[in-house]
């Protein structure tokens, strides 16, 4: 079929990124974004690029270790009692897929779609793309060298060809002498050929670098029906109707109501993420995750920010500053020299959750008119690269460059 232009419903990073090839390729391109740019989880995030540590959420051992602590509010996965059909069903979908044959070919999958982020994050910024790249490694602190010394076996066995995975562990004077904000009896070790983006400068710079190139990029515009055919796809927005030869959804949690439009199936649900900036001195100059508490600590800019949690609760947009606290008790002892009453910025956004683990990719209807990108999870930043290159590839009828098999959406009603 003939592509000429496509219409790209969603302005975050994966829909910005997907709009980025498709011109690329030569098409017009309309990006339709129901509040602003970067509005949903794209700009709270820590920006971690990290191929070598690209995992699904739902692994082994995951459901029995997180069930002792889900009813506490201070956990790192907390769960709001709340009567939600849709909550029970991906909650169940979690632990079917935490088995060991799942989680390994989810391993492989994601692994397939990172592989090549951080030369494509160079060489979008080379295209005047003018956004932060912290290449400096990525440090994984542990709470002891026994965890440390699992965690490297464990990015070994699944991400060494995503990174450079170095041959022991480091002591805390080893990772203190790299970061002096490292603090405790801590373990570790320094993975390279990761980077940090600023995703919010990331947002910024591209949605400049598209509408320089003639995109047409339409904040508060939120499309409320899609109709494909086979000659193309009129969408339904709350100022005007848009027709295009093919869309792509690309709108994180809000993708699945818009595929229920047509019929499909697009399961995902929030995870909500909570974020801060503080002052660190001395400031950090890596991406730290404290993994043992669950935190990313990332230098953006001027900037530290922490980010952490996951709570699966209905009211997405609910802000509950225990989570926020929650995430300072944990970081707490691993760290030194923050000024913790200083902090700004605070956020809270849903992470696009899927119960396998794995985003949806792929055509929605017969006629190949409607596409869909979303359910990234925590990984949206390390995938947008490789998601917008394969999409834009497959909706201009070019081979992805990659099996998209495990990323198939379910099939219609």
């Amino acid at each position: 079929m003939t592509v000429e232009r496509v219409a790209v419903i969603g302005g975050g990073v994966i829909g910005l990124t997907t709009a980025y090839y498709l011109r690329q390729s030569g098409v017009d391109v309309v990006v339709l974004e129901r509040d602003r740019v970067g509005s949903g989880a794209s700009r709270g995030n820590a920006g971690e690029v990290c191929p070598g540590e690209c995992a699904p959420l739902p692994a082994p051992g995951v459901v029995s270790a997180s069930l002792r602590t889900l009813h506490r509010r201070d956990s790192a996965l907390y769960v709001r009692p709340q009567p939600s059909l849709a909550l029970a069903r991906f909650l169940l979908g979690f632990a079917l897929s935490s088995r060991e044959a799942q989680f390994a070919a989810g391993v492989r999958a994601l692994g397939e779609l990172g592989r090549d982020a951080v030369d494509q994050y160079r060489e979008i910024a080379a295209d005047d793309v003018r956004f932060a790249i912290n290449d400096r490694p990525y440090l994984s602190v542990h709470a002891d060298r026994v965890t440390a010394e699992a965690s490297l076996a464990e990015v070994r066995r699944w991400g060494g060809e995503y990174a450079e995975v170095p041959e022991q562990v480091l002591d805390q004077d080893e990772l203190a002498a790299i970061e002096p904000c490292i603090n405790g009896g801590v373990s570790g070790y320094a993975l390279a050929g990761q980077i940090v983006i600023d995703s919010s400068g990331y947002v910024d710079a591209m949605t400049s670098r598209l509408r320089g190139s003639g995109t047409d990029i339409r904040e508060g515009t939120r499309v409320t029906a899609i109709h494909p055919s086979t000659a193309g796809v009129t969408l339904a927005t709350t100022r005007e109707t848009v027709q295009a030869d093919a869309a792509v959804l690309t709108s994180g949690i809000w993708s699945t109501a818009l595929a229920q439009t047509i019929g499909a199936r697009v399961p995902i649900f929030p995870g909500k993420g909570y974020s801060f900036s503080v002052p660190v001195e001395p400031r950090p100059e890596h991406l730290i995750g404290l993994n043992s508490a669950h935190v990313a600590v990332a230098p953006l800019g001027d900037s530290t920010r922490l980010a952490g949690t996951m709570e699966f609760d209905r009211q997405h947009d609910r802000f509950d500053r225990r989570r926020i606290e929650a995430i300072i008790a944990a970081a707490r002892p691993y760290l030194r020299g923050v000024h913790w009453e200083r902090r700004s910025a605070e956020w809270v956004g849903p992470r696009p959750m899927t119960a396998n683990g794995l985003p949806f990719i792929g055509a929605l209807d017969r006629a190949r008119r409607l596409f869909v990108a979303a359910g990234h999870n925590m990984l949206g930043v390390t995938l947008a690269p490789g998601t917008g290159r394969a999409v834009a590839r497959l909706i201009t009828g070019g081979d992805p460059g990659l099996d998209l098999t495990p990323f198939a959406p379910p099939t219609r009603h």
